[in-house]
């Protein structure tokens, strides 16, 4: 409504078409940052006598006020004022229903998520969002790996082997952190799709090896450590299809509202759920109790998991996926 607000605008939908026209892009941007961060601020001001300071509580309320804007389509402020109402009255009136059991813990779950809810229907099916990248992609000639940088990678990995104590307890995180990110590789770097969601999988891969180690996994019988992370692994990646499809044809902020809203809403609907996690640990597998060893069969995995990878990358998938990430049509 504003003159500021229309080169905001303009900015947003087109940085280089609202440069050509006289705009000054980034100190509109600038002030954009400005005036979100100091809005964001009072927001928290006003917020903290009545919920709980701590790094995760408070950036999780951004889903709550993303999910209201994203269902306004990014653009109309009634109808975020809109959605906002609907759906804190739908969250209050969810408090009201009890009927008892597991139904009763799925919808008080439900009601204590819907901003989540909404958030993920709305970024993965709502017309116009996300149906073109929020910047233009360029083709992107190959980088290539410097001379002795797989050398240089291979040493820091053994080095913890010479670890001891608490040293070596730290250390056995690192591999697995590394497969994590070998994943983000496939997924953004090879494939250009942004995806805030990893941990998600990881996840869910760690409490399927649990349920099945345990023989709670429904139509599996109880299996040992390392059979079960294997079934667990292939458990996982109709997931990943199941909440990947619909986001395919989403770009840019949507598709990264989505991965993120997928992330956070299985963090909150099975990991902080006693009837997903009550009552299940996880041990080491047989011959591998110790720090060492468990880190020899991690750096096993990791070089397994980066072998697929350089073999993903020079096959016809990997050369389909960089042409999709440098011009889809």
């Amino acid at each position: 409504w504003t003159r500021f607000g229309g080169e905001l605008r303009a900015v947003v939908d087109n940085r280089r078409l609202a440069v050509l026209s006289g705009i000054d892009a980034d100190r509109v941007a600038a002030a954009g940052w400005a005036f979100g961060s100091f809005t964001a601020g009072l927001t928290g001001v006003l917020l903290a006598p009545y919920v709980r300071l701590d790094p995760y509580g408070m950036p999780l309320l951004v889903m709550e006020v993303v999910a209201v804007a994203v269902v306004a389509g990014m653009r109309s402020l009634p109808i975020a004022v809109a959605a906002a109402l609907c759906l804190g009255v739908a969250q209050s009136q969810l408090t009201r229903l009890h009927p008892g059991g597991l139904p009763e813990q799925l919808l008080q779950t439900a009601g204590a998520n819907l901003f989540v809810i909404a958030l993920l229907v709305a970024a993965l099916f709502l017309p116009g969002i996300g149906s073109k990248d929020a910047l233009p992609r360029t083709a992107t000639a190959r980088v290539p790996t410097p001379p002795g940088a797989w050398t240089v990678a291979a040493v820091l990995f053994l080095i913890p082997l010479g670890f001891a104590g608490s040293d070596l307890t730290t250390a056995v995180q690192v591999p697995a952190l590394a497969v994590i990110l070998l994943s983000l590789v496939v997924v953004t770097g090879r494939g250009g799709q942004i995806s805030l969601g990893q941990a998600a999988y990881a996840g869910l891969g760690a409490l399927f090896t649990a349920l099945l180690t345990a023989g709670r996994f429904p139509g599996l019988p109880e299996l040992p450590h390392l059979p079960a992370l294997a079934v667990a692994v292939l458990l996982v990646a109709p997931l990943g299809l199941l909440t990947g499809w619909p986001a395919i044809s989403r770009h840019g902020l949507a598709l990264a509202l989505a991965t993120f809203a997928v992330g956070v809403g299985v963090s909150r609907f099975v990991f902080t759920q006693p009837y997903a996690t009550s009552g299940l640990t996880l041990g080491r597998p047989a011959g591998f109790t110790s720090d060492r060893t468990y880190y020899v069969l991690e750096l096993a995995l990791l070089t397994a998991s980066l072998l697929l990878v350089v073999a993903l990358r020079r096959g016809r998938t990997g050369r389909a996926l960089a042409a999709m990430r440098d011009h889809e049509a």
